[in-house]
């Protein structure tokens, strides 16, 4: 599958979602703020945050910038 597919199926699936999304009442959420990208910083929050009674949310600008950016 090239970039363009790649594309394609992500905004196909993001137009069928809805904008709001519904969590669970059971456990607790945390939400993350731009990693912009930062690998390092995205791997320290999973790694302390993310366990069966938490939901991690991911709040968008993953890749853009940044020099440790992938």
């Amino acid at each position: 599958m090239d970039e363009q597919e790649l594309l394609g199926k992500v905004s196909q699936l993001c137009a069928r979602q809805g904008q709001l999304i519904e969590l669970s009442s059971h456990g607790r959420a945390v939400f993350v703020g731009d990693t912009h990208g930062d690998v390092e910083a995205s791997q320290t929050v999973i790694a302390r945050y993310l366990t069966p009674e938490t939901t991690l949310v991911f709040l968008g600008d993953y890749v853009d910038r940044g020099p440790r950016s992938l």
